[in-house]
C-alpha cells in the first residue's frame, strides 16, 4: 500500500505501508515498531528537558528544603533571624566565663588572668612582636582568616605558628607546654621524658627579683634573700657563717643546746670539737671543750656588790658575789640574794684581821644565808662572798 497524498482514516490495517511525507497520529499501537529514524516529542518530555536546564542555575523565591549538602560555595546576602541570634548568644556567658566562674557583667583583669612563666634556655618572643595585623601576615592566597567575635572549638585546636591572646585566657583543666611542663588547678609540674631529676627553672636570666606571697620571701639578683616572717627548718642548716643579733631556744622549757662532740660517719670513731668565742681577731678568747674545761683569756667574772660596815647587819642584792663588813659589836651578817638554794655553794674569805675569830657561814636557806663569828666583832671584819650554783 503506498499512500502519498493527505488521508484520514478511522483505522488503517495494512501488512506493509510505506508514508512519503508526515505521519500524524493520536496513537500508534503497535507490537514492533522498526524505523531508521524516528522524531518523536511529547510536552513532558520538552518540560524534563527545560527543568534539567533550569538547574544548572535555580533562582528560588521561597525554597523549603530539608538537608542540603553543598560542595562548593554559598552565598546568602541574608540569613533570616541570624543577627538576632547572635546577639542572644553574645548575651549568655561564655566558655571562658562559665571556665571561670564570673557572670557577663563581672571583669577579670589581666593582671590575675595571664600567667607567664620563663623556661631554662628558651629564648621568649616579645609580646608587641606577636600582635600581628593582616597587611603584615602576608598570607598566600589559599589561606584563610577569621576575624569573628567568638569561636568555639569542641574537640582539638591547633596552632602550627605563632599564637596571641590579647585579653584572658581559661584553661578549664591543664596547660601543657613544651616536654613535660604542666599547669593545672593549683599545682605546677615538671616531668619531661626520659630525664631521672629534672630542673624547673624561674626567671633563668637571673635579673631582677622574685617576690613570693606579696613579698613575703624576695630572692634578688644580688644573690640575697629576704623573709619577712618566721623560717622553720625540719632539716639541716647548714651556713658557712652565721649573723645573729640573738639565739634562743625554740621552746624555752627545753635547754640551749651547742654540740661540740660526735660519731663520724665514715669510721663510727667518736670526734671532738670545741666551743670558741673569738675577738675581732680571730683568737679565741673563751673556750668551751667537749669534756666540759673552759678557759677563758680573762678570767671569770661574776656579778659583785659591795656594803659598808653599818649597824644594819644585812644586804639585799641580785648579784652573786661581793663584799661586805661585819661592823664591831655585831657577830654576824645577813645576806639575801634570789640566785641562792638550799644546794648552792657560798665560800666567805676575810679580806683583813678577825683578831683569832674563825669567819664562818652560820645559816644557809633559799634566797639568803648568814655570815659571823661564834661571840661578837671588836673590830670592823671585812670579807668576800661567792655564791656557786
Amino acid at each position: 500500500m503506498v499512500v502519498s497524498g493527505p488521508t484520514k482514516l478511522g483505522s488503517l490495517l495494512a501488512d506493509n505501508a510505506t508514508i512519503a511525507g508526515t505521519l500524524t497520529a493520536e496513537k500508534i499501537e503497535t507490537p514492533t515498531l522498526v524505523a531508521g529514524q524516528a522524531d518523536i516529542t511529547s510536552a513532558r518530555v520538552a518540560a524534563l528537558e527545560a527543568g534539567y536546564a533550569e538547574l544548572q542555575s535555580v533562582r528560588a523565591q521561597t525554597a523549603e528544603i530539608v538537608d542540603a549538602t553543598i560542595s562548593g560555595t554559598l552565598y546568602a546576602n541574608n540569613i533570616y533571624g541570624f543577627e538576632q541570634k547572635l546577639a542572644t548568644s553574645l548575651r549568655e556567658p561564655t566558655l571562658l566565663e562559665t571556665l571561670m566562674g564570673q557572670t557577663p557583667n563581672s571583669s577579670v583583669s589581666a593582671e590575675t588572668a595571664i600567667f607567664i612563666a620563663e623556661l631554662a634556655g628558651y629564648q621568649t618572643t616579645p609580646t608587641a612582636a606577636m600582635q600581628a595585623t593582616l597587611a603584615t601576615l602576608q598570607l598566600a592566597e589559599g589561606d584563610v582568616v577569621l576575624t569573628s567575635a567568638a569561636l568555639f572549638v569542641d574537640q582539638y585546636f591547633s596552632v602550627n605558628g605563632t599564637g596571641y591572646i590579647a585579653e584572658s585566657l581559661g584553661i578549664g583543666n591543664k596547660l601543657f607546654v613544651g616536654d613535660g611542663l604542666e599547669f593545672s588547678d593549683g599545682n605546677i609540674a615538671y616531668n619531661p621524658t626520659n630525664v631521672e631529676r629534672p630542673t624547673l627553672y624561674i626567671q633563668p636570666s637571673g635579673n631582677g627579683s622574685l617576690s613570693l606571697l606579696a613579698g613575703l620571701m624576695i630572692l634578688s639578683d644580688d644573690g640575697t634573700i629576704t623573709i619577712n616572717g618566721d623560717v622553720h627548718i625540719a632539716g639541716n642548716l647548714k651556713a658557712d657563717t652565721l649573723l645573729s643579733n640573738l639565739l634562743q631556744p625554740a621552746d624555752f622549757g627545753n635547754p640551749f643546746q651547742v654540740q661540740v662532740a660526735g660519731i663520724a660517719t665514715e669510721s663510727g670513731q667518736v670526734r671532738e670539737s670545741r666551743f670558741e668565742i673569738i675577738n675581732e681577731l680571730g683568737t679565741p678568747v673563751a673556750t668551751i671543750s667537749a669534756q666540759g674545761k673552759a678557759n677563758f683569756a680573762g678570767g671569770i667574772g661574776v656579778g659583785s656588790d659591795t656594803s659598808i660596815a653599818t649597824n644594819s647587819a644585812e644586804l639585799t642584792t641580785d648579784k652573786t658575789s661581793g663584799k661586805a663588813s661585819i661592823a664591831a659589836g655585831y657577830s654576824e651578817f645577813t645576806i639575801h640574794t634570789p640566785g641562792l638554794t638550799e644546794d648552792s655553794l657560798v665560800y666567805v674569805t676575810p679580806s683583813g684581821s678577825t683578831s683569832n675569830k674563825v669567819l664562818y657561814v652560820k645559816r644557809q636557806q633559799t634566797g639568803r644565808f648568814v655570815v659571823g663569828f661564834d661571840s661578837p666583832a671588836t673590830t670592823n671584819v671585812p670579807f668576800n662572798w661567792w655564791v656557786v650554783n
